[in-house]
């Protein structure tokens, strides 16, 4: 019975149903585009909104819930442009992780994903930085 419980809510914890929006406070900073190439539509870009943390590449999209920030990510001795990380689910495909700048042209992200979720929208490395559109 107990581990019937555990698992039923296990299933629960990943619906997404459960996931809640990315909080107002941090689409007040993040939200929008940020790519490598603004100019390209075909490039890869990281879409932060109240959906949730996107990777959309041409055609090719998937995005992840949003699960919370994580000020401590990098540790105890972060970079000085380092701000939060912004993490999400994507729907049983893998974690997606947003790692968040602030610099004086702006904020840009670090991207952290899974393999499957990079292939998803046809890349395969796994830390990408990019700037704001």
């Amino acid at each position: 019975m107990k581990r019937l419980l555990c698992v039923g809510l296990a299933a629960l914890a990943m619906h997404p149903c459960w996931s809640a929006p990315v909080p107002e406070r941090v689409l007040a900073v993040y939200a929008g585009d940020y790519s490598g190439n603004c100019g390209d539509p075909a490039s890869l870009r990281a879409r932060i909104s109240k959906e949730g943390l996107t990777l959309l590449r041409g055609s090719r999209s998937i995005t992840g819930t949003f699960e919370g920030e994580d000020p401590s990510y990098l540790g105890a001795s972060p970079p000085a442009a380092y701000a939060t990380a912004l993490k999400g689910q994507a729907g049983g495909v893998g974690s997606i992780v947003f790692v968040m700048y602030r610099y004086p042209s702006g904020p840009a992200v670090d991207i952290e994903a899974d393999p499957a979720v990079l292939q998803r929208v046809g890349i395969q490395r796994k830390t990408i930085r990019y700037k704001r559109c």
